[in-house]
């Protein structure tokens, strides 16, 4: 889901143009989610 809310908040022109910091922070920001899906994952089993 919040992956899903990440897609929704970055704005399409920043997709379509390809802008560099945006790509950066978007992809940043879904790396730090699975670092912590992860962790997750770990602590519960």
């Amino acid at each position: 889901m919040a992956i899903r809310a990440q897609l929704e908040v970055l704005p399409n022109d920043v997709i379509f143009q390809h802008e560099p910091a945006g790509l950066v922070y978007f992809f940043g920001n879904i790396e730090r989610l699975v670092a912590e899906l992860q962790d997750l994952l770990i602590e519960s089993q």
